[in-house]
């Protein structure tokens, strides 16, 4: 790897997008480079950062300005902090890689409140120990795309690069989900797309079916389907598991996990329809002639040509569906609403579970109007709102994350559920003082790398199989 490289790795660094071994590959190269060159790229990668969809706690501000304080500035021999700081703060954490039992270990005292550790220094290092620091800076930003979740008891006391882990050491871990799916065709024959070779699959009317790389499903028409009889399939994923399809007409679907589309393999009709279970991505293709019309139960989003996300998963208090460009309308039984870009439909749901009574926490709902929101004992029929809706958030399970704001822990444990194909339990009361998520995690971590960032906000947990136990 040479230096051009480097710098275009770094941005790689940043989005969390990569592979082991270019990971290792560009490690090798700042051990190696000159420390002009590691300032450089240091300078790149936090432009990268800033570029990133922006949530509230994207990357500590505090830890961001001690990262710039220690752009070494190039002398005779070796590298000097800025200033006559003794504090290094992450980077001593990460190098010393000592872990604090408790707060008063970790030096979070009235005089320390900003939960620092002070370990005094000398002015000058090596530029090599610099540069493994700064390397180590870029691991802890990089792994799984950055990440920094805060607890609301956290948020007077900033987490430190290592903070203690609250979980003894599982018996196993879960790897991620993937490319999973089922296809089920017209006449029930089912055809496992994850273990199936690539290429063209079947003819299902005239339309020839391919599994192409990088888990996509095509439908290519091979002729007239016109005085055909219409057939339809269904694309389903299960837990753990994601797909992507390209329908007759050349619309595109992203299936997140647990969820399913049936479709025609042609659209012969006045509109093109199909239905959809859990949640899904469209990027609809322009028809102005034949609307595209898609059904989650008794909620209809009817399109020309857009991009927007409908969440319709049966354990979540709020049915949804988020506007990323184009127009549509989103009808509910008698109520139909115009959407704009950016905007929100919805309609809440009342939950009853363990899960949600085992945990001592508010709702779960996303924004809500006046006109959505119940009060105890209110049993009135669900309505149709319209709330600002969060883009970066919403598409954060298609773009490869898990994007929290606001979260409290059985909506970020729904999440975990569904892409890890575990089932989630709770023991004792969780005090709803303590956890409201924000951030974002790469899903390519394994289920223990997961909580392990989550034991920040002092979660306890335990994974047996597929099992896993939260606990206060």
């Amino acid at each position: 790897m040479n230096f051009e490289q480097a710098l275009q790795e770094a941005e790689k660094m940043a989005s969390g997008h990569y592979s082991p071994d270019e990971l290792h590959d560009f490690l090798s190269f700042m051990d190696a480079a000159e420390p002009s060159q590691v300032s450089q790229i240091l300078e790149v990668y936090q432009a990268a950062i800033d570029k990133q969809p922006v949530y509230q706690l994207q990357v500590s501000p505090d830890f961001m300005s001690r990262l710039k304080a220690l752009r070494p500035d190039e002398s005779e021999d070796g590298m000097s902090i800025a200033g006559d700081r003794k504090d290094r703060g992450f980077i001593a954490d990460i190098e010393a890689g000592d872990e604090a039992d408790n707060e008063e270990d970790m030096g979070l005292t009235p005089d320390n409140k900003e939960g620092r550790r002070s370990i005094p220094i000398s002015n000058r290092i090596g530029s090599r120990r610099w540069i493994r620091w700064a390397a180590a800076v870029l691991i802890f930003l990089a792994i799984g795309g950055y990440c920094w979740l805060l607890s609301k008891k956290d948020l007077q006391h900033p987490p430190l690069a290592n903070n203690p882990i609250n979980s003894a050491t599982p018996k196993n871990d879960v790897l991620p989900g993937g490319n999973k799916a089922i296809l089920t065709l017209s006449g029930g024959r089912q055809i496992i797309l994850d273990s199936a070779q690539q290429g063209d699959l079947t003819i299902q009317g005239n339309a020839r079916v391919s599994k192409i790389e990088n888990g996509k499903l095509v439908y290519q028409p091979v002729g007239s389907s016109s005085g055909e009889t219409t057939t339809y399939n269904t694309l389903t994923t299960p837990r753990g598991g994601q797909y992507q399809l390209k329908l007759p007409d050349g619309t595109q679907v992203w299936l997140n996990a647990a969820s399913s589309i049936t479709y025609p393999t042609a659209f012969t009709g006045k509109e093109r329809k199909v239905k959809i279970t859990g949640e899904a991505y469209f990027e609809v293709a322009k028809n102005a002639g034949q609307p595209f019309w898609v059904e989650e139960n008794d909620l209809v989003i009817k399109v020309l040509g857009t991009r927007f996300d409908v969440n319709g998963y049966a354990n979540e208090p709020i049915r949804k569906a988020v506007l990323v460009d184009g127009s549509v309308n989103v009808l509910y039984q008698k109520t139909e609403v115009h959407l704009q870009p950016g905007m929100q439909a919805q309609v809440r749901r009342e939950l009853a579970g363990d899960q949600e009574a085992a945990v001592d926490q508010k709702s779960t709902a996303d924004q809500s109007s006046p006109a959505d929101q119940k009060s105890p004992g209110d049993h009135r029929k669900p309505v149709l709102t319209v709330v600002p809706g969060n883009i970066e958030q919403t598409l954060a399970w298609k773009n490869g994350f898990f994007a929290f704001s606001n979260a409290d822990l059985p909506t970020v444990m729904r999440q975990i559920a569904r892409w890890y194909d575990v089932d989630v339990s709770y023991e004792g009361t969780i005090s709803k003082d303590l956890f409201e998520f924000d951030g974002k995690i790469g899903k390519s971590l394994t289920l223990d790398q997961v909580l392990k960032l989550l034991t920040r906000t002092r979660v306890h947990y335990t994974i047996r199989g597929r099992q896993l136990t939260i606990r206060p």
